[in-house]
């Protein structure tokens, strides 16, 4: 079936990189090749494999970006946990009657990955060739407390109301409203948060 194109020693594999790298032999579309090899190596199983798949023919909605439009223009009102916005600030919001779940995270390093990517080169193909992580901030913005969450991942505190989870190389900060405190850079989070 494939048996001779498998039988490539590590050593050999290697070379094929360095020589690709250095352009010495043409660039091979190796997700699809991989992809055959996989329909084939399936083709008499139980199992059915889709190649090159789009992903995006349903709808996907981040609930709000905040984009900042210029640099050096003072303003100190920002509402606790959104002290430390970069460039594009990406919120996944639920109300009272949502729960701010695993899934929900999920979600929101989905839409992450999506958006950087449509922020970048066409033809982009590695992290290292988009916008630099370091321009992005992911926050998680809920009214009630995600206990089943905060049960399962690790989170440090910020400040009342305010947590942090370190996902690899990127955090999720996490506002829970109803546990932000009065004041009046923080009227807009007390608005949502369910508390009189």
């Amino acid at each position: 079936m494939y048996t001779a194109a498998m039988s490539t020693s590590p050593q050999s594999t290697t070379e094929m990189v360095s020589d690709a790298a250095s352009d010495k032999i043409p660039p091979r579309d190796w997700h699809r090749l991989l992809g055959i090899f996989l329909t084939l190596h399936f083709r008499d199983s139980p199992y059915g494999v889709e190649v090159e798949r789009d992903l995006s023919s349903k709808q996907q909605f981040l609930d709000m970006i905040v984009i900042e439009r210029e640099k050096g223009i003072p303003f100190d009102r920002y509402p606790d946990g959104l002290e430390n916005m970069a460039r594009y600030n990406l919120i996944s919001y639920k109300s009272l009657h949502e729960a701010f779940g695993l899934w929900s995270l999920f979600e929101l390093l989905g839409h992450y990955v999506n958006y950087r990517k449509q922020l970048g080169p066409p033809q982009a193909e590695t992290p290292k060739k988009l916008i630099a992580a370091d321009q992005f901030r992911l926050y998680g913005v809920t009214t009630r407390m995600p206990v089943k969450l905060m049960k399962l991942l690790s989170f440090s505190t910020i400040s009342r109301g305010v947590h942090e989870l370190s996902w690899g190389d990127t955090c999720i900060r996490l506002i829970v409203l109803s546990k932000i405190p009065k004041g009046p850079h923080n009227a807009i989070w007390r608005l949502f948060s369910a508390r009189p």
